[in-house]
């Protein structure tokens, strides 16, 4: 199958970059798609402990259907890594999925205001479509305005669709 050949794939990598964390990282990812949390959690491990290793071992536990176990790996995460704005994603992304709806708009706040200049507007995206599921139009329409400010500040971005996608979904949220 096309994971088995992921595996295979990462696995040769990690032989042949055995410090390299993005492979491992990749291959602890394909491991838990497979189901193989086992090799998951030896990888986990053996590995120089890093937040991201984290999160991925809480997703196991919650795959697992341990929620409470997940929910404090991934808190305790959080304590360890306030400052870092990917891993402060990377945790939104997992509340949000799990439906702690409000803990993943705090995460995805704290990830964008911890983010270097030019700012990432992905954990913006992120809060302006979450908002519109939660039916909180007035939110959503403030995080498209302020992507629509970030592109001109920060990339020098005025027009084009970018900024036309934004402005239709502020039409379309203001129905």
């Amino acid at each position: 199958s096309e994971t088995d050949r992921l595996i295979n794939f990462y696995e040769s990598l990690s032989d042949k970059f055995p410090k390299n964390d993005t492979v491992k990282e990749k291959l602890i990812e394909v491991y838990i798609i497979a189901g193989r949390y086992d090799n998951a959690k030896t990888l986990i491990a053996s590995s120089v402990p890093k937040g991201i290793f984290d999160l991925l071992l809480g997703d196991i536990e919650m795959l697992t259907g341990n929620s409470d176990n997940a929910l404090t790996i991934w808190e305790s995460t959080l304590e360890k890594n306030k400052s870092d704005h990917s891993l402060l994603f990377e945790a939104a992304e997992r509340f949000n999925k799990y439906g702690y709806f409000e803990k993943a708009i705090s995460l995805y706040e704290q990830s964008y205001e911890q983010a270097p200049s030019p700012k990432e507007l992905d954990s913006v995206y992120a809060r302006a479509f979450l908002f519109t599921n939660l039916g909180r139009k007035d939110e959503a329409i403030s995080m498209w305005n302020l992507i629509i400010k970030s592109l001109s500040n920060d990339y020098g971005i005025n027009d084009g669709e970018c900024v036309d996608w934004a402005k239709r979904e502020i039409a379309n949220l203001s129905l």
